[in-house]
């Protein structure tokens, strides 16, 4: 991997300028049950409060691979996650939001 001790670009979802930004990120999942040793789980929300989810991110991939739009209940306005199968996220009126068991399945 090149980008050792220097930032790297991540490809966006679209080419050329980006329709809807990422306004917040979040890094976890590293003790997340059934993942092999150096996954990462990278959370995005955008300036819309769509969030993705970035794909195949470990320790020989660190700008994995693809990003994967999650569904969720409303307008997400911030994301956070811990070392193992949680997520939390605040809805835009103020109301937050848990989801565990994530994994690669979900």
């Amino acid at each position: 991997y090149k980008s050792r001790d220097m930032w790297a670009k991540i490809p966006s979802l679209e080419s050329g300028q980006l329709p809807d930004p990422f306004n917040d990120i979040a890094v976890g999942g590293w003790e997340i049950t059934d993942e092999p040793l150096g996954h990462l789980s990278v959370w995005a929300v955008t300036v819309q409060g769509k969030v993705f989810y970035r794909e195949n991110v470990n320790d020989h991939n660190p700008e994995g691979s693809s990003w994967t739009e999650i569904q969720t209940p409303g307008e997400v306005v911030q994301i956070t996650c811990g070392p193992s199968d949680l997520v939390c996220a605040v809805l835009w009126e103020g109301q937050l939001m848990v989801r565990e068991g994530v994994n690669r399945e979900n």
